[in-house]
C-alpha cells in the first residue's frame, strides 16, 4: 500500500504508475490524480497548440506555391489505397448506411438522381438522338453490361469515360464516350477520368 501524496489515500501500488528513478519504483500521485493533472495541462495548452498549428499551415501555405494540390497529389495514390480497403472491409455496414441515409433524406436522394437524370439527357447531343446507329450503339453497351452480370454474377455498369458532371468539364453521353466496368469500379472512379484520355 501506498498514500498519494495529492490525493492523500492508500491505494494498493497497481494504482501507482511505475518510476524508474523512485526509491519503490513508483510515482508519488496515484494514477487518478496523475490523468487529472494531465488532463488540466492538455486543456490549458490547447490555445497555444492550436495557435501553433495556424502558424506552422499559414508558413506552408506562403512558402509553397499551390500547397493544396501538392499535398493532395503526393498523397493521392495511398489515400486512395486506403479507401478501397477501408471500403472493402466494410462494405456492408457502409451500403447500409448510405440506404439507410437514402430512406431517411428521400428529398435529397431524389433530387440527386434527378440532377444526374438531366445531366445525362443533355450530355446526350440532339444528332445523336437523330442517329439510329448511334442509338443502337449506345444500346449495346447497356445489353453488354446486363449480359456480363448475369453471366458472370458480378454487377456491370455502364460508365462515362470523361463523367458527364465532371469538375472542370463535361463528357457527352455517346457510344464512344462508353464502357462497361465492375459495378465497384464505377463507383470507386466517381467523377474521375482513369488512365488515358480517348
Amino acid at each position: 500500500m501506498k498514500a498519494c501524496v495529492s490525493c492523500g489515500v492508500e491505494k494498493s501500488l497497481g494504482e501507482f504508475y511505475k518510476r524508474k528513478d523512485s526509491p519503490d519504483g513508483y510515482r508519488n500521485d496515484c494514477k487518478e490524480c496523475r490523468k487529472a493533472v494531465s488532463l488540466r495541462g492538455y486543456h490549458r495548452d490547447i490555445p497555444r497548440k492550436s495557435a501553433q498549428k495556424k502558424e506552422a499551415y499559414r508558413k506552408k501555405v506562403l512558402s509553397t506555391p499551390n500547397y493544396h494540390s501538392v499535398v493532395y497529389w503526393s498523397s493521392v495514390d495511398r489515400r486512395r489505397e486506403y479507401a478501397r480497403a477501408y471500403y472493402k472491409k466494410h462494405r456492408e455496414k457502409l451500403i447500409e448506411k448510405a440506404l439507410s441515409y437514402a430512406a431517411a433524406n428521400k428529398d435529397k436522394a431524389n433530387a440527386n438522381k434527378k440532377k444526374y437524370k438531366l445531366a445525362k439527357q443533355n450530355a446526350c447531343p440532339p444528332w445523336v438522338l437523330a442517329s439510329p446507329d448511334l442509338c443502337a450503339q449506345i444500346a449495346h453497351f447497356y445489353s453488354e453490361a446486363r449480359r456480363l452480370t448475369e453471366q458472370t454474377g458480378v454487377v456491370h455498369h455502364v460508365d462515362h469515360i470523361l463523367p458527364i458532371r465532371g469538375k472542370h468539364f463535361c463528357g457527352l453521353h455517346v457510344p464512344w464516350n462508353l464502357q462497361v466496368l465492375t459495378a465497384s469500379e464505377n463507383c470507386s472512379k466517381q467523377n474521375k477520368v482513369l488512365g488515358e484520355l480517348p
